[in-house]
């Protein structure tokens, strides 16, 4: 009786060669796409968050004519907690008395955080949120410009004569950390004099890192309305670095970031929300924060 002999063939050296490279080259090619698909959904959920916050503000201000009375410490995001049904939190805040309840340590609602932030949100005790108010295009020895006008304060809508559609109201930051330029807060080594003097060093600083920055700050606490930590200027583009002018904090220049490839997300008066590209026209961009076309603090052209 024959035996029958079995043949056992494997892979050989150039087939298993090629073999790994279609695999490498198949990762190669689905990894960027699923890493956009997350990104594609996370921008989408910061816009939900956006619109929520829009929401909630037209519905304040509708009854008060401004969207935080100016007696009133505290951000705007403490004053529209009852407006996205966080009735419970707004109570505390009101029951610790709103200039104390900014140094206490409460989360955030998730509303209030956007989902492409990839620091933790509590720091040193205090908690951060990702959306921040306008304050307008310069700092505050010229005036605010924008639709908010320090603490707990905004101005009346009708005050804004440009249009609703064309001002912008609300855009996006990051937790301040010492880890890239846009998170960061420098602080310039002399007093800089003029707006565009403290452009141009705060751009400096930034591309040489040649400064020791600050780094806490922006979103942190979530319920403090002073600029630094819930507003922003239009006077940097979107994604740049922010900084201080000199020591003088209240005359810094804070940028609306994201962690949103290209550019930031910004809500308008009107409601609409805007994806405005980090390359956008410096004029356009300054317009865009200035509720009356009045950009008193913006160099000659």
């Amino acid at each position: 009786m024959k035996s029958k002999c079995i043949s056992h063939r494997g892979f050989t050296l150039i087939e298993l060669v090629v073999t790994l490279g279609v695999v490498g080259l198949i990762l190669a090619v689905s990894i960027p796409a699923i890493q956009s698909s997350r990104e594609a959904a996370r921008r989408a959920s910061c816009l939900n968050h956006l619109k929520q916050i829009g929401v909630a503000s037209q519905t304040y201000f509708s009854g008060t004519r401004s969207v935080a009375k100016r007696n009133r410490a505290g951000s705007f995001l403490v004053h529209i907690l009852p407006e996205i049904e966080e009735t419970l939190l707004h109570d505390q805040a009101e029951g610790f008395g709103w200039l104390e309840f900014q140094f206490h340590s409460f989360a955030a609602p998730e509303t209030y955080i956007c989902p492409s932030e990839i620091f933790p949100r509590e720091r040193e005790g205090f908690h951060s949120a990702s959306y921040v108010a306008n304050f307008g295009t310069g700092f505050i020895r010229s005036g605010y410009d924008g639709f908010f006008r320090g603490a707990g304060g905004s101005v009346a809508v009708t005050a804004v004569i440009d249009g609703l559609s064309n001002t912008a109201m609300i855009s996006e930051c990051l937790f301040a950390a010492d880890t890239q330029a846009n998170r960061r807060i420098y602080s310039t080594p002399e007093h800089a004099g003029t707006f565009e003097n403290l452009r141009r060093m705060i751009r400096e600083l930034a591309d040489g890192n040649i400064s020791s920055p600050r780094t806490r700050g922006r979103g942190t606490p979530w319920t403090d309305g002073n600029v630094l930590h819930t507003g922003y200027h239009h006077a940097m583009l979107p994604n740049e670095s922010s900084g201080f002018n000199g020591e003088e904090v209240q005359e810094g220049l804070y940028s609306a970031v994201s962690n949103h490839p290209g550019g930031v997300h910004v809500l308008n008066l009107d409601g609409h929300i805007d994806f405005v590209s980090e390359s956008i026209d410096e004029v356009v961009w300054w317009a865009k924060g200035s509720r009356d076309g009045r950009e008193v603090n913006l160099p000659a052209r």
